[in-house]
């Protein structure tokens, strides 16, 4: 299968071919299927049908011992850094959630901080001993 770069600035999902060639591996990895390519981890993200091609996004950071990330503004998954942007879509009664780049199944809490704010709706009502001034 012949392998072209996803992590360029312009990149063509249509025609994956008009991106960089990164090289040919000689397995056929279905999405969310980690692989090494040139001492390099890489993830496809997209395949043609007869897979003689496809999309691979590579995974600078992969950390296969990380066990979890906390009080992030968004999903980020603990084997490959993967940031979901869109975390606030996720359902809230689902914890379990799938990386969208490594695949690796994940158990997620929303964490939710609660704050307030007040505004004067009414004065208190002031009560003045005569002749004293307010």
């Amino acid at each position: 299968m012949k392998l072209y770069s996803l992590d360029v600035k312009n990149v063509d999902y249509r025609d994956t071919e008009k991106n960089p060639f990164l090289g040919t591996i000689n397995i056929e990895p279905d999405l969310y299927e980690l692989f090494q390519l040139n001492n390099k981890w890489y993830v496809l993200g997209t395949v043609n049908v007869d897979k003689k091609y496809g999309g691979a996004h590579e995974i600078q950071n992969l950390n296969l011992e990380a066990t979890e990330t906390e009080y992030e503004n968004y999903i980020t998954c603990p084997i490959c850094g993967y940031v979901d942007m869109d975390s606030f879509e996720a359902d809230d009664e689902d914890t379990e959630y799938q990386c969208g780049r490594c695949g690796a199944i994940l158990e997620v809490s929303r964490n939710v901080e609660v704050t307030y704010s007040a505004a004067v709706k009414e004065l208190p009502t002031i009560l003045q001993n005569e002749g004293e001034k307010i």
